[in-house]
């Protein structure tokens, strides 16, 4: 089961929205639903997208630590395929 912050919700969103729109749909539809199971491809792609957006904001080592960064790592974290734990 996954569950999220509403921060974590918002951006999640923003990303699809930006890097795969065609999976827009079905994220609206998986924070909708009372179950929030998600299988292990969709956790994959989603946990790739957080990933690539990550790197492409770019972070050097005299970067302060932001909110949308520290969120970033938390959905990382969150999204992580079972087999990669």
């Amino acid at each position: 089961m996954i569950k999220l912050t509403e921060p974590q919700k918002r951006l999640l969103e923003s990303i699809v929205a930006q890097r795969d729109p065609t999976r827009l749909a079905e994220l609206k539809a998986i924070f909708d639903s009372d179950v929030r199971e998600l299988s292990h491809e969709t956790r994959f792609h989603l946990a790739q997208l957080v990933t690539d957006e990550f790197i492409a904001s770019g972070r050097r080592s005299t970067d302060e630590p932001n909110e949308r960064g520290l969120l970033l790592e938390e959905l990382t974290d969150v999204l992580k395929p079972y087999d990669a734990l």
